[in-house]
């Protein structure tokens, strides 16, 4: 009868609409979840997320770096004593689409600059590698045990981070279907939470001296890349 064609039709389409709606609660329930649980650890601390963390063979360290800034160094210092041993991998993410003043190759070659003419870091195995896509599908395939971020405060960059911690929380789980990669924030030390990426670029356009906003050593290399903005 024309009632159960109807039926056969409807009754799949409401079942999906509410299947949907049932997946999407459990998808924000586990993002919820998932960054009410992030921590967030000072550049100072002595421990960072934890002695059981601190056995990880290798750990990223990602974010735009545009450029690699007094801050960022902070943070990478503080990554690099809670895990004595372990493959420190900066990540310069970038969108392949997207066409930049100065390239995520360029900004590597910042970070290995600093890397090297830091007393401390110079004796960690650091790398750093320019990464177009999902920062945790290269975290995953590295054997990458925890992913850090760094930022001013909460307040300051909390939105933006909002949205990475959702990215990285749903990808593997509905495109890599495996078990999300934790996420640590760091708080950079507050002598550097004015310090921008924004503000160097425009400092540099405007010739001004980068003095205490780049890392030692970088800052001819910064000068000459970020005046042509």
């Amino acid at each position: 009868s024309e009632e159960l064609g109807l039926a056969t039709m409807v009754v799949p389409l409401v079942l999906a609409v509410e299947c949907s709606a049932a997946l999407a609660a459990v998808l924000a329930a586990i993002v919820g979840v998932a960054i009410a649980r992030t921590q967030v650890v000072p550049w100072d601390s002595r421990e960072g997320c934890g002695r059981h963390h601190q056995r990880e063979k290798a750990v990223v360290y990602a974010g735009s770096f545009d450029p690699f800034h007094a801050g960022h160094l902070e943070v990478l210092r503080a990554v690099a004593r809670w895990h004595p041993g372990a493959a420190l991998l900066v990540v310069v993410g970038f969108n392949a689409s997207k066409k930049y003043a100065v390239s995520p190759e360029e900004r590597c070659k910042i970070i290995r600059s600093a890397c090297a003419a830091d007393p401390e870091l110079s004796r960690c195995a650091i790398e750093a590698h320019a990464v177009t896509g999902f920062v945790w599908r290269f975290a995953a395939q590295k054997g990458a045990g925890l992913m850090y971020r760094g930022i001013r405060t909460w307040a300051k960059d909390g939105g933006a981070e909002r949205f990475l911690l959702t990215l990285n929380t749903l990808g593997p789980l509905l495109l890599g279907l495996r078990l999300p990669i934790p996420t640590v924030l760091v708080t950079a030390p507050p002598q550097t939470t004015h310090i921008s990426s924004t503000l160097i670029r425009d400092r540099a356009s405007k010739g001004l001296t980068l003095g205490g906003l780049v890392p030692p050593g970088t800052e001819p290399q910064c000068q000459r890349l970020y005046a042509r903005g």
